[in-house]
């Protein structure tokens, strides 16, 4: 179904009073207002919701290669990058409400950009944390926390 073109206004309307008070307060604050202007531009431009999904689990692959090869420099780029991942996270469903395009499969692929992120963060910090001291009492600890806190991350209830 083919959605008309929304005005700036009525796309920033599309996200209920459910949805705005449920936002943890940074994602209130500071990434759903940026999302609006940003998500907006990329509506226009024909982006749909998957695709901006499909940025997001790349960025989040690159931010965990970053962080697992990196220097603190490139752990910086990282954590930017992650950032970059949240705001994405909101924008893809603003252009979902925008282009009515809601459903099952969207929710799959929002899901699985939240679960990379998840699987993949605490399991590449734990690999940078051995690669910068693999001199500790317990070889292979960080790596241990690292996997067992993505997978506490993804069966959480």
């Amino acid at each position: 179904m083919k959605s008309r073109m929304q005005s700036y206004a009525e796309f920033k309307l599309l996200l209920g009073d459910e949805k705005r008070h449920s936002d943890p307060v940074f994602c209130r604050y500071i990434i759903r207002p940026l999302s609006f202007p940003i998500g907006w531009v990329l509506y226009k431009f024909g982006l749909t919701a998957n695709s901006i999904s499909l940025i997001s689990i790349f960025l989040a692959i690159l931010a965990s290669a970053l962080i697992v090869n990196g220097n603190t420099d490139d752990v910086i780029t990282a954590s930017l990058l992650m950032l970059t991942v949240a705001l994405t996270d909101c924008i893809d469903g603003n252009v979902a409400r925008a282009r009515q395009e809601t459903g099952p499969g969207g929710e799959w692929m929002d899901a699985l950009s939240g679960y990379t992120v998840y699987a993949l963060l605490p399991f590449a910090l734990g690999i940078h944390i051995h690669l910068s001291d693999p001199h500790t009492s317990y070889y292979g600890t960080w790596i241990i926390v690292g996997a067992s806190t993505s997978v506490s991350n993804l069966y959480r209830c």
